[in-house]
């Protein structure tokens, strides 16, 4: 059985991974916007520090990933064949 300890930080963890997600999602739609997209970006690289800290140390899926460049360092160092290079929003032909 799961020490209740364990249980939070599952809990913490899945929250952490869900967090990304929509943190990429926003990110993403607010092309165009570079001070909303740093600010995703800052919150982002803060989601995953935390989830390090938690011992949390797997590979992320796509959807909750940022471009490579965007990518936290200490991610980028335990995961180097991250490849997630370019993102190209779905609406960039209406963005000048």
């Amino acid at each position: 059985m799961a020490e209740p300890s364990d249980v939070i930080v599952s809990a913490r963890i899945d929250h952490l991974i869900a967090t990304l997600s929509n943190l990429a999602a926003l990110w993403a739609g607010a092309y165009g916007d570079d001070d909303l997209q740093a600010a995703y970006a800052h919150e982002y690289h803060a989601a995953v520090a935390e989830l390090f800290e938690l011992g949390w140390d797997e590979r992320l899926t796509l959807e909750c990933e940022l471009p490579r460049q965007l990518m936290p360092e200490i991610y980028l160092q335990r995961h180097p064949d991250f490849d997630h290079d370019v993102f190209v929003p779905r609406n960039a032909s209406a963005h000048p």
